[in-house]
C-alpha cells in the first residue's frame, strides 16, 4: 500500500521590486496510526451508506458485474449457527450486505454473488468470526434476489448447497463472500467464474478499507 506524501506549500506574497516576501507558511497531517484498522475505538467513523460497493455497473479487470441489492444495517441481524453468539450487539458495529450478478463471457455460466462487510470491535473478533465462517458453523442471511432481475434462475439466492463461501479479515472488518451458478449447477474447485466472482468482490470491499488505512478517517464531505 503506498502512502502519499502530503506536500507542503509554500506561499508567497508581495511585489519583487519592493523585497516584501512574505514568510513562508506549511504544514503536515499527523500521521495514521500504524494500529489504526486495529479496533473500532480508533477506526471511529462509521460506514456511510455509499461508502461499499456505490456503483451498480462495475469491471474487475475483464469481469462485470451488475449490482442487484446493497443493505447498510446498524448492529448485525440475520445471523446464523455460531456466528449469533460469536456477533453480540457489543461485538458488531454495522454490516453491509450486496448482491452482484455477473456478465459472463462467451461460453460461461452466469454467477450470482454475494459479498458483505462486517465493522466489528476488534481485529480479534474479525479473525475469530472469520474462522466460523470458513469452518461453515454460521452465516448471515444475504438479501433477497429482486423479483425478475434473472431469467430462468434455479436458484433461490447465493447460500445455497451449490454455493462457495468465504471469509476473510481486514483489521476490525470482515468480509465474507458467497458466490453460485445462477443455472443451481455445483461448481468444482477448479471453476473459475466462481474463483474470479469470489476474488473481484473480496477486493471491491477491502478498496475502501484501504482508503482509510490511508486517510486516517472514513469518507467526509
Amino acid at each position: 500500500m503506498l502512502i502519499a506524501a502530503v506536500a507542503i506549500v509554500a506561499l508567497r506574497g508581495g511585489d519583487d521590486d519592493k523585497g516584501g516576501d512574505a514568510p513562508a507558511a506549511s504544514g503536515t497531517l499527523p500521521p495514521v496510526p500504524a494500529n489504526f484498522l486495529s479496533t473500532a475505538t480508533v477506526d471511529a467513523d462509521p460506514i456511510t451508506p455509499d461508502e461499499f460497493f456505490p456503483e451498480q455497473s462495475v469491471a474487475v479487470d475483464t469481469h462485470g458485474y451488475q449490482r442487484l441489492m446493497r443493505k447498510l444495517d446498524a448492529g448485525c441481524p440475520n445471523l446464523t449457527g455460531d456466528l449469533i453468539a460469536q456477533l453480540k450487539a457489543a461485538h458488531c458495529r454495522q454490516v453491509v450486505r450486496s448482491l452482484f450478478l455477473s456478465r459472463p463471457q462467451q461460453g460461461e455460466r452466469q454467477v450470482l454473488a454475494g459479498a458483505t462487510v462486517f465493522s466489528l470491535d476488534t481485529s480479534a473478533t474479525a479473525a475469530q468470526a472469520a474462522q466460523v465462517l470458513n469452518q461453515g458453523r454460521g452465516g448471515i442471511a444475504p438479501l433477497p434476489i429482486p423479483a425478475g432481475s434473472i431469467q430462468n434462475a434455479r436458484i433461490t439466492g447465493p447460500g445455497g448447497n451449490n454455493s462457495w463461501r468465504g471469509a476473510v479479515s481486514r483489521g476490525h472488518y470482515l468480509i465474507y463472500t458467497q458466490v453460485a451458478y445462477v443455472d443451481g449447477t455445483s461448481g468444482a474447485a477448479t471453476d473459475q467464474p466462481l474463483r474470479n466472482a469470489q476474488t473481484d468482490l473480496a477486493t471491491l470491499a477491502t478498496e475502501p478499507i484501504g482508503d482509510r488505512a490511508v486517510l486516517g478517517h472514513g469518507p467526509r464531505h
